[in-house]
C-alpha cells in the first residue's frame, strides 16, 4: 500500500472548500489538516479579528463557508471590502508582530526623520499606541504588539 504525503492547500483554499460538503470529499484532496486549519485560523484572526478553534474536517468546512459568507458584500463591512485587514488596528498589529525590515518600516511609516526628531518619533508612537494599546484595543494580540512597539520606539530614539 502506497502512502501519499499530505500537501499544503493552495492559496485559494477557501474557494475550493466551498465545493465540498463532507470529510470524505475533502480527504481526497490530500491536504494536511494542520496546515489547512492553520491557514483558516490566520485568515479569521487577520481579516475578521476572530480567534477560532476546530478539531475536525467537518468543523473546518463550516468555518470555510462562514469565511466565504463574510466576504460577500451584504455581510462584510465596507472596510473589509477595500483591503485584506478587517481594521487599521489589525494591520498595525500584524506589521508589528509578523514583519521585519523594510516591509515593517513601510507598513508602520517609519521614516528617517523619526530617528533624528524625538518629537516626531513621540507623535508616531502615540498615533500607533492609540490604535493598539491593550486598554483601548480588544484585539487578542494588542498587549504583545504594544510591547513590540515600545521596543521599536526605544530603538528609534536610542
Amino acid at each position: 500500500m502506497q502512502v501519499m504525503a499530505k500537501v499544503s492547500p493552495p492559496t485559494n483554499y477557501i474557494d475550493i472548500l466551498q465545493n465540498y460538503s463532507s470529510k470524505k470529499q475533502i480527504e481526497k484532496l490530500n491536504w494536511s489538516f494542520n496546515e489547512t486549519s492553520r491557514r483558516i485560523r490566520e485568515h479569521f484572526i487577520t481579516v475578521h479579528g476572530l480567534k477560532i478553534i476546530f478539531t475536525s474536517w467537518n468543523q473546518l468546512l463550516v468555518y470555510s463557508k462562514i469565511a466565504k459568507l463574510l466576504q460577500q458584500d451584504s455581510l462584510a463591512p465596507k472596510a473589509m471590502q477595500s483591503g485584506y485587514f478587517a481594521s487599521e488596528e489589525s494591520r498595525i498589529i500584524y506589521a508589528l508582530l509578523h514583519l521585519d525590515g523594510e516591509a515593517r518600516a513601510r507598513e508602520l511609516e517609519i521614516t528617517e526623520d523619526l530617528f533624528s526628531d524625538k518629537d516626531k518619533a513621540r507623535a508616531w508612537k502615540k498615533k500607533l499606541s492609540n490604535l493598539i494599546h491593550p486598554d483601548r484595543s480588544k484585539h487578542h494580540l494588542a498587549e504583545e504588539a504594544q510591547q513590540k512597539l515600545n521596543v521599536l520606539y526605544e530603538r528609534i530614539t536610542g
